[in-house]
C-alpha cells in the first residue's frame, strides 16, 4: 500500500490506494463475431460524516492497457464448433475507457490539479473480432492472458436467448400496454472502433418472449433507423456529427403487441436485453421514487427510520437545530432587487445593511446538493398541483410513506403544500415580528456569501451547518403574486376533493391576501422583467388572478387575466415562463359551467398546442430513439437525463387528451429513451432496484455524510455536459472525468459522457425544480393511463388455460397448442353473450401453433374454446382492437 500526501489550503489530505486480488472481467456479445470485455478495476472507499471530506481510499487493480490491446493476449477455443476446434486470436481489438469512480484527491500545479490516474478507478471495455462467427448453441472457452491480475480463462455459451447484449436496447421500466409505438433498439459505439455494423442484421428476426414461460410471443424483423451521422441536436461542436448515440442504429417494432407481462427483446444471432414489463401502471414505483426524492430535500425536519434510511436531525430550523437559534436573519433587501438569482458580495452590503433581525421560520427545500432556497423552486408546487390536475385518480396515492401518508389526502397533493407551508411560515413570521405588512418574503433563503457549505476539513451535513449566518430576503410582489396563485391552487385541488388543510391553514384566504398586498405594494420599476425574463410581474399577476377566479368565481380576476393575457400571448418575441404556462394550463382546466372567455380561451388553447407540437412532435423523427425536447437545448442540465417536455405532458392533458395529436405516442417514447434505451441502457433515476441499471451516485453533501454506499432514492441527476472550460481542473470540475477519457471526451458520443464522478457538481448534482418536479410531472401522468383487458396476461401454470399471441390482436392470432393438446376436435369462438362467432372440426391438427384468422372480427373480446376427443375444453379471452 502506498500513501499519496498533499496539502490545500493548510489542510492535510490523504488518499490511500490498495491493491485487490484481481480484475472483475464481463463477457458479452457485441454480434456474432464481436465480443465486448467489461473490465472494472475496483473502487474507492469514500469518508462519511465526521471523517476528512478527502479521505479517500482507492482500491483498484490496473488494467495493463499494453497487454489488453494484443491480439495474442486473448484466444478462443471450442470442442463443438469446428472453427473453433484450434484457439483462434482476435482479428483486431477496438476500445474504450473511462473513469467511474473518484478520489477527491488534488496534486496542486498553481491554481488547478494535476491530473493522476492513481486517483481514479477506470472500467474498461475491449472489442474483441474474429474472423469467424459464433455459433448458436456453442460453448467456448476464452482464454486473457496476464492484463493486470494474472491468466484468465472464462467459459460462455453463445446462446442470443441468454446472454445479454449492451447492444439491444430497452426500456428498463418497461412499455405502456396500449402504447402506440413499442421499440427496442440495436446500437452500440465501440470507442476507437466507432460504430458496429450491422448491415447483416437487417431483415433478420428478433423475438419477443416472456421471461416467465420462456416462449416466444411475437417475432418482427430488425430494420435500420437512423446512422451514426444524423444530426439529433443543433450543436455538432458539442457531439460529433451532433449526433448523441455515435452509432448507427436499427430497430426492433413490437408496437402491435399488448399483452401484459414480463419480457425481453432476443435478436438472432447477437443477444437479449434487460428484462422489461408490459403492462398500463409500469410508471408507478418511479412516481412514487420521485415523491420520496422530494421528500429527501426537505429542510428543517427530522428524518427518521420510519420514513428513510438516511436518518438525520433537522436542518437549519432556529426551533430545533442546536446552534442555529439566531442564526436566521431577516433583510427588507427584496430578491428581485438582488443583482443575480446567484448574488454576488456585492449583494451582501445593502442585505446586511436592510437586517432586521432574527425570523423564526423553515422548512424549505434544499437546492441540488447546498441548502438553500430559490424562486425558481415556486416550480415544485406548481408542477405537483399541475400533475394532480392533470391525472386526477390515477395519482391519488396515500401510501407513499411520508410523513403524511394516511392523512387521507393524496400524497402528491401533500407534498406540494410543501414549499407552500414555509411561504407561509415567512409570510406569518415576517408579520409576527412586526418587520413587514403581509407580504410573502423568503424567494432566496441562504447563507453563501457569510460562509461555506463546510467550514473544516471535515465532511458534515446540514443540520451542521450553524457557524454562519442565513438571510431571508424581504416581501416582494413577484413572490407574493406567485404563492398567491399556487395558494389558490391549492385550495381549488383540495375542494375538489372535498378535504380540507390538515394543519388548518385558509389557502384561499392566503391567496386573497397576498395578491392585495402585491397588488399594493409593487414599486416603480417593478413591471420590469428581472433575471432574464424568470422575474416577470405581469405573468405572476395573470396567473394569480387566475388561480383565484377559478377557485372563488369572482369576475374581477377573470377580468384582470383578460386584460392581460392577449397582450402577453402576442408580443412579438414573446417567449414562455413556467409562471406562463402555469397561467395559461390554469384557464385550460376550468370547471364544467363557469364562464370564460372563448376568444381568449381559444388563444390560450393554441399557444399550448403550439408549443407542445413543437417540443414532442417537432423533433422525434430527427432522433433515432424518438425522445422529444427542444432540439436547440444545449447539452447540459438535465439533456442526458431529464424528459424536458412538460409543456408537451400538459397539452397533451389539459388538451385534446385522445392522441390525436399523436403527443401521447411521443412521450411515451421519450419516456422509453430517459428509462434505458439511451446510449447506456441507464434508467435515469436512482432508488433500491427499481430497475436492473441505475445511476451509482449523486452529488449531495448530506448524502454524502449520511451514507458514502448509497444514493438517496427518487433523484434525477444532471449527467452529461457539452466540453467547455469550467475554471481550474480538479475533481470537482466537469472536465476532469473527460480528461482521463480513452478517446479523447470530443469524439465521445453525448450521451455516454457520463463519467459517474460524486464530486462535480454539474454533472452528478440535481435540482428539486428542473430534475425532480419534471420527473413527477412527466412520469406522474403516466400512471394508470390504460386498463389493461381482463384475463388477458395473466400467469397460470394451469393446463386448462389457452396461451395465444398477439392479444389483444388484429389481422391474426396464433395459439400454442401444448404438447398434451394433439387431439383436438373443434374451434369455437363465442363473444361474451355467448353466441357462437366461428366453430370448425380441427381434427388431427399438427404443430405447436393455431392460427385464427380475425380480419373480419368486429373490436371486442371473445372466448376462445378448443375443444379435445376426450371432451376436455382449454379457453381463453382474445381481444380483437381496431
Amino acid at each position: 500500500m502506498k500513501k499519496y500526501i498533499t496539502f490545500l489550503f493548510g489542510v492535510l489530505f490523504i488518499v490511500e490506494l490498495r491493491s485487490q486480488s484481481n480484475l472483475t472481467v464481463e463477457v458479452l456479445p457485441v454480434s456474432d463475431r464481436i465480443l465486448m470485455l467489461h473490465f472494472d478495476e475496483g473502487e474507492v472507499d469514500h469518508p462519511e460524516g465526521g471523517e476528512p471530506f478527502n479521505s479517500d481510499v482507492v482500491i483498484k487493480t490496473v488494467l495493463d492497457i499494453e497487454a489488453a490491446t494484443l491480439t495474442a493476449s486473448y484466444s478462443i477455443e471450442s470442442d463443438d464448433d469446428v472453427n473453433y476446434a484450434s484457439a483462434q486470436s482476435p482479428a483486431s481489438i477496438n476500445r474504450k475507457r473511462k473513469g467511474t469512480d473518484y478520489a477527491n484527491k488534488c496534486d496542486w500545479t498553481g491554481w488547478e490539479c494535476s491530473p493522476n490516474e492513481d486517483y481514479v478507478v477506470f472500467d474498461h471495455w475491449i472489442y474483441l473480432e474474429f474472423d469467424d462467427a459464433f455459433q448458436s448453441g456453442s460453448t467456448y472457452s476464452l482464454n486473457i492472458a496476464d492484463v493486470g491480475s494474472g491468466n484468465t480463462a472464462v467459459s460462455f455459451t453463445f446462446d442470443e436467448f441468454e446472454m445479454r447484449s449492451e447492444c439491444v436496447h430497452v426500456n428498463l421500466v418497461g412499455y405502456v400496454t396500449a402504447a402506440e409505438k413499442k421499440y427496442a433498439y440495436i446500437y452500440h459505439w465501440m470507442g476507437d472502433g466507432g460504430s458496429v455494423d450491422y448491415t447483416s442484421y437487417e431483415g433478420q428476426p428478433f423475438y419477443l418472449v416472456n421471461t416467465t414461460s420462456n416462449e416466444i410471443v411475437y417475432t418482427g424483423q430488425v430494420q435500420f433507423r437512423k446512422a451514426f451521422d444524423n444530426a439529433e441536436f443543433a450543436y455538432t461542436y458539442q457531439s460529433p456529427n451532433g449526433n448523441l448515440l455515435g452509432a448507427d442504429c436499427y430497430e426492433c417494432d413490437f408496437s402491435s403487441f399488448q399483452v401484459p407481462g414480463n419480457y425481453k427483446i432476443v435478436v438472432e444471432n447477437l443477444g437479449c436485453s434487460f428484462p422489461f414489463d408490459i403492462g398500463c401502471d409500469i410508471y408507478r414505483p418511479i412516481f412514487h421514487a420521485l415523491i420520496k426524492g422530494a421528500y429527501h430535500q426537505r429542510s428543517g425536519i427530522v428524518k427518521t427510520s420510519a420514513y428513510t434510511d438516511f436518518e438525520r436531525p433537522a436542518d437549519h430550523n432556529p426551533n430545533v437545530t442546536p446552534g442555529f437559534a439566531g442564526m436566521l436573519r431577516y433583510t427588507t433587501r427584496r430578491f428581485c432587487d438582488y443583482s443575480s438569482p446567484e448574488p454576488s458580495y456585492d449583494d451582501t452590503t445593502l442585505i446586511v445593511a436592510n437586517e432586521l433581525g432574527p425570523i423564526n421560520t423553515w422548512g424549505w427545500y434544499h437546492d441540488a446538493g447546498d441548502w438553500d432556497t430559490y424562486y425558481s423552486h415556486t416550480t415544485v408546487p406548481a408542477y405537483l398541483l399541475t400533475t394532480f390536475e392533470m391525472a386526477g385518480a390515477r395519482v391519488n396515492d396515500d401510501n407513499i410513506n411520508i410523513p403524511e401518508s394516511g392523512n387521507g389526502i393524496p400524497d402528491l397533493l401533500d407534498e406540494a403544500s410543501w414549499q407552500l407551508r414555509y411561504y407561509y411560515r415567512t409570510r406569518h413570521a415576517i408579520m409576527d415580528a412586526g418587520y413587514g405588512t403581509g407580504g410573502v418574503g423568503g424567494a432566496r433563503t441562504f447563507g453563501d456569501l457569510w460562509g461555506s457549505d463546510l467550514a473544516t476539513d471535515t465532511l458534515k451535513g446540514s443540520w451542521q451547518d450553524t457557524h454562519r449566518r442565513w438571510y431571508v430576503s424581504g416581501e416582494d410582489p413577484f413572490i407574493s403574486y406567485k404563492y398567491a396563485g399556487l395558494a389558490a391552487q391549492m385550495a381549488y385541488n383540495l375542494s375538489a376533493i372535498g378535504a380540507t388543510d390538515p394543519e388548518g391553514i385558509n389557502w384561499l384566504e392566503e391567496a386573497s391576501e397576498s395578491f392585495e398586498w402585491a397588488g399594493s405594494n409593487t414599486l416603480t420599476g417593478d413591471e420590469t422583467p428581472r433575471f432574464d425574463g424568470e422575474l416577470d410581474l405581469a405573468r405572476n399577476r395573470v396567473f394569480a388572478a387566475i388561480s383565484l377566479y377559478r377557485t372563488t368565481g369572482d369576475a374581477d380576476y377573470h377580468t384582470l387575466f383578460l386584460n392581460e393575457i392577449d397582450s402577453i400571448l402576442t408580443t412579438p418575441g414573446f417567449y414562455w415562463s413556467n409562471d406562463l404556462y402555469q397561467a395559461c394550463w390554469v384557464y385550460m382546466n376550468m370547471p364544467q359551467g363557469m364562464a370564460i372567455d372563448a376568444g381568449a380561451f381559444e388563444l390560450v388553447r393554441s399557444k399550448i398546442h403550439e408549443d407542445a407540437d413543437f417540443l414532442i412532435n417537432g423533433f422525434i423523427d430527427s432522433r433515432a430513439c424518438r425522445w422529444g425536447g427542444n432540439y436547440w437545448y444545449n447539452m447540459l442540465v438535465g439533456h442526458q437525463t431529464t424528459p424536458i417536455i412538460v409543456p408537451s405532458v400538459a397539452g397533451h392533458f389539459f388538451n385534446s387528451g385522445d392522441n390525436s395529436d399523436g403527443f401521447l405516442q411521443n412521450i411515451l417514447t421519450t419516456a422509453d429513451y430517459f428509462m434505458g434505451t439511451n446510449p447506456l441502457n441507464m434508467a435515469w433515476i436512482t432508488g433500491d432496484n427499481l430497475v436492473e441499471r441505475q445511476p451509482e451516485y449523486i452529488f449531495s453533501l448530506d448524502n454524502f455524510a449520511l451514507n458514502e454506499d448509497k444514493v438517496y432514492p427518487g433523484v434525477i441527476p444532471y449527467g452529461s455536459w457539452y466540453a467547455q472550460y469550467f475554471g481550474p481542473l480538479g475533481a470537482w470540475n466537469i472536465n476532469w472525468g473527460a480528461y482521463y477519457a480513452y478517446p479523447a471526451d470530443a469524439n465521445w458520443p453525448g450521451h455516454e459522457r457520463w463519467w459517474n464522478n460524486r464530486f462535480s457538481p454539474l454533472i452528478s448534482e440535481f435540482t428539486i425544480h428542473q430534475n425532480t418536479a419534471t420527473g413527477i410531472m412527466v412520469y406522474g401522468s403516466l400512471c394508470g393511463i390504460c386498463q389493461d383487458p381482463v384475463g388477458v396476461g395473466e400467469e397460470s401454470s394451469d393446463d386448462e388455460v389457452l396461451k395465444m399471441y398477439p392479444n389483444p390482436a388484429n389481422e391474426e392470432v396464433n395459439i400454442y397448442l401444448q404438447e398434451n393438446k394433439t387431439s383436438i376436435e373443434r374451434l369455437v369462438v363465442t363473444d361474451l353473450q355467448g353466441r357462437v362467432i366461428e366453430s370448425k372440426s380441427l381434427r388431427n391438427v399438427q404443430g405447436k401453433f393455431l392460427s385464427i384468422d380475425t380480419s373480419d372480427y368486429s373490436e371486442g373480446v371473445y372466448l376462445v374454446n378448443l375443444m379435445q376427443v376426450n371432451g376436455t375444453i382449454t379457453s381463453g379471452k382474445m381481444v380483437i382492437l381496431r
